[in-house]
C-alpha cells in the first residue's frame, strides 16, 4: 500500500472508532434523547409519506427529501431522507458531544413540528387560513 492509502485507511478506521464510541455513548448517556429523536423522526417520515400521497413530492419543503422522493418515489424518498438525517445528527453529535442532548432535543422538537405541519397545517394552508405562509 502507498502512504496515501495508509493515511486514508487510518482516517476511515478513526471515524469508525469515533462512530462506535458515539453509538455506545448514545445508548448509555443519551439513550432517552436518542429515543425521542428517533420517535419524532419516524412520525415525521410517516406523515411525510401521507402528505406526499395527498399532494405529491413537489410541495415538500426539505430539499433532500423532495429530491429523493422525486427520484425514488413517495415512500422510499422520505425513508432515504430520514436515513440521511440520522447520519447527519450522528456526525454532528460525534463532534459536538457537549451539546448532544441539546442537538437531539431540538431535532426531535423540529421533527415533531414538521409532522404536525404535514398532518394539519396543509389543510389550513389550502383553505386559505394561513395563506400568508411563503411555502
Amino acid at each position: 500500500m502507498t502512504e496515501t492509502n495508509l493515511k486514508i485507511q487510518g482516517c476511515i478506521e478513526s471515524m469508525q472508532l469515533k462512530v462506535k464510541n458515539l453509538v455506545e455513548k448514545l445508548k448509555t448517556r443519551y439513550g432517552r434523547f436518542m429515543l425521542l429523536f428517533i420517535a419524532a423522526l419516524v412520525v415525521d417520515t410517516a406523515s411525510t409519506v401521507w402528505f406526499m400521497a395527498e399532494t405529491g413530492p413537489g410541495d415538500e419543503i426539505h430539499p433532500l427529501v423532495r429530491m429523493s422522493s422525486e427520484v425514488f418515489g413517495i415512500v422510499a424518498g422520505p425513508i432515504i431522507g430520514a436515513a440521511y438525517k440520522i447520519i447527519a445528527v450522528l456526525i454532528v453529535t460525534a463532534y459536538l458531544r457537549r451539546f448532544a442532548e441539546f442537538i437531539l432535543t431540538i431535532s426531535a422538537v423540529s421533527y415533531s413540528l414538521a409532522a404536525c405541519y404535514n398532518l394539519w397545517a396543509l389543510d389550513l394552508y389550502n383553505n386559505g387560513l394561513i395563506g400568508w405562509l411563503p411555502f
